[in-house]
């Protein structure tokens, strides 16, 4: 009885360990949206205060041609 707990002890540690890594990676890929969420962000504003803001807003940039040039 005491090696079947021991091997349930075993098996319970390496379980955790699993959980453990992949908490860790999904904090790192929370980290990395955060930022690539700021960084979109940051250049919403630029292309807002360069294309919209420029005009008043009274004329529309056409995206897809910008991606083009």
């Amino acid at each position: 009885m005491d090696e079947e707990k021991a091997q349930a002890y075993a098996d319970l540690a390496s379980k955790m360990m699993e959980l453990h890594a992949s908490i860790a990676l999904l904090a790192q890929n929370v980290d990395k949206m955060a930022r690539t969420d700021e960084e979109v962000t940051s250049m919403t504003r630029i292309f807002h205060g360069v294309y919209v803001g420029n005009n008043g807003g009274s004329r529309s940039v056409d995206v897809a041609k910008l991606a083009l040039d």
